[in-house]
């Protein structure tokens, strides 16, 4: 990720001015996560299963440089959900999202729309409360993902524009780990949260000119 941070300074230095977009939103994922439903499935859900896909609420900042027809960004964002079941058995994670954007840009008057596909690692984190537990175990891991994303922004005000965007994208993520080893199976499988997930965000989109 270094490398490309460092190609974007290089790419501003060769620029006279620029226009840099600053995003903010929130929207919900859509994420299937099978080693993760499998595991829910066969030893806590009983009569509460867990469908192929779980929505999960995701939140975000993006810094982005325009760069003739192409914008360049920064977007981190946050992944979160929770599963809880009759039985006290409780799951939750969360995904830090780093992630280099490249898109096709196009604009108008009062309107924005791009493209584009990025990358970036990934961090998760899990929290495991078993039925008549007090103690959660706490589990970590790291990774790496993949992600598409459309979107558009209409002028609301001055440089302020209303946004809405969609994202497909692909985490790989290994089994995370605490202080008592990794997230296992009745198997002594590693539990892995890799998944493919669709998305919809809104926000809004503030433009300087640097």
């Amino acid at each position: 990720m270094k490398p490309l941070v460092i190609c974007l300074l290089m790419l501003l230095s060769q620029v006279g001015y620029s226009q840099m977009d600053i995003k903010v939103d929130m929207g919900i994922n859509y994420s299937a996560i099978p080693s993760l439903r499998d595991y829910l499935n066969t030893n806590y859900a009983s009569g509460q299963q867990i469908a192929s896909f779980n929505s999960s609420a995701v939140f975000s900042a993006e810094g982005g440089f325009e760069l003739k027809n192409y914008q360049v960004g920064l977007d981190l964002g946050l992944e979160t959900s929770s599963f809880n079941f009759d039985n006290g058995y409780q799951l939750s994670y969360s995904v830090i999202q780093p992630t280099v954007m490249v898109y096709k840009f196009a604009k108008g008057t009062g309107y924005k729309f791009k493209y584009g596909i990025g990358v970036g690692p990934r961090l998760i984190s899990v929290n495991e409360k078993p039925a008549g537990f007090v103690v959660e175990n706490k589990y970590s891991g790291t990774g790496v993902g993949f992600l598409f994303r459309a979107d558009g922004a209409t002028a609301v005000a001055e440089s302020a524009y209303a946004y809405i965007g969609g994202d497909i994208g692909f985490n790989l993520l290994g089994a995370p780990s605490g202080s008592s080893g990794q997230l296992r199976d009745g198997q002594a499988q590693g539990i892995k949260f890799s998944n493919f997930y669709v998305g919809l965000r809104i926000g809004f989109v503030y433009s300087i000119i640097i």
